[in-house]
């Protein structure tokens, strides 16, 4: 050994190890021969790095310093290796994904399917669930989330917006009215969708102009076909995102209200973890929905 990443390795190891004895079985070298390595490495640094004794090593405050600069490099390095490895092989494993349910199941599902003809020797584990997710605790590789982001220590990439719009069956509008103005839905029974239990405002557009207006909740629900079901009884009004309902204003069942007051479009996005260096089998999910999401029409 005479280059600096073997001595590197060799150093990295008597510290997670403990002792020269313990690097000497993991490494397969003698203990003469790392004490030489890392005598070396000391004399070229200039540092003092480890105290070594009869009984145990103890870093330096150079020596910590040192490790923890290096122990990264060598992840990276590491992470690099891996991923021109994988470029070479079939994409293979496990992966982990989750969404919003009714999405997931109109639009993510039948695109996973595809995803997984296309790479046979990946498998996938859909969750579809209408919270937001802990990607590192849940062991979540790449999460759908619909609205703006709050978590800066997540990446993301956009896949598309959705259009939302306000609707109300026939049979309520003739029992209630047609409102013309945001201002007039304090006089309405509001169906709200939401995951918060507080939440009882609605965003428009007036000429690029965000107006939020609090509205009067008749009924609140975390899942969005428990509001479009009351809407179609003739509950209340709703707000509800297009994509959804499109069939329902097709057939007349719900009309949609006030167009010129359009609320802001939700964007989508792919979140995964923070790694320099993406894993190439999430990198192959992430480019692979960007793709198909990209012709679809949400709206």
């Amino acid at each position: 050994m005479n280059n600096k990443i073997d001595a590197i390795e060799l150093f990295t190891q008597i510290v997670e190890t403990g002792s020269l004895s313990a690097a000497a079985k993991r490494s397969g070298l003698s203990i003469s021969t790392i004490s030489r390595q890392i005598t070396a490495l000391e004399q070229r640094l200039g540092l003092k790095l480890l105290i070594r004794s009869t009984r145990k090593i103890v870093l330096t405050e150079d020596g910590s310093a040192y490790y923890a600069a290096v122990k990264e490099i060598l992840n990276e390095l590491n992470q690099v290796e891996s991923q021109l490895k994988e470029h070479h092989q079939e994409p293979s494993g496990n992966l982990h994904i989750s969404a919003p349910t009714l999405f997931g199941r109109h639009y993510l599902v039948p695109i996973l399917t595809e995803f997984m003809l296309r790479y046979p020797k990946i498998n996938l584990e859909i969750t579809l669930l209408d919270r937001p997710v802990d990607m590192l605790n849940e062991g979540i590789d790449l999460a759908i989330r619909i609205g703006e982001l709050e978590d800066s220590s997540l990446l993301c990439r956009q896949l598309g917006q959705i259009q939302w719009v306000l609707c109300a069956s026939p049979l309520y509008l003739a029992n209630n009215g047609i409102p013309e103005h945001p201002l007039d839905l304090s006089k309405h029974q509001c169906l709200i969708y939401s995951q918060s239990k507080i939440a009882n405002e609605w965003e428009f557009l007036d000429h690029q102009t965000k107006l939020k207006v609090k509205v009067p909740v008749k009924m609140r629900s975390n899942t969005l076909d428990t509001v479009v079901a009351a809407a179609l009884k003739g509950i209340g009004l709703t707000m509800t995102p297009q994509w959804f309902i499109q069939e329902n204003i097709e057939k007349g069942e719900l009309i949609p209200l006030m167009p010129t007051y359009q609320r802001p479009a939700r964007p989508i996005y792919a979140l995964f973890t923070h790694h320099h260096f993406l894993a190439h089998k999430v990198r192959l999910l992430l480019d692979y929905l960007v793709e198909q999401l990209a012709a679809q029409k949400f709206r």
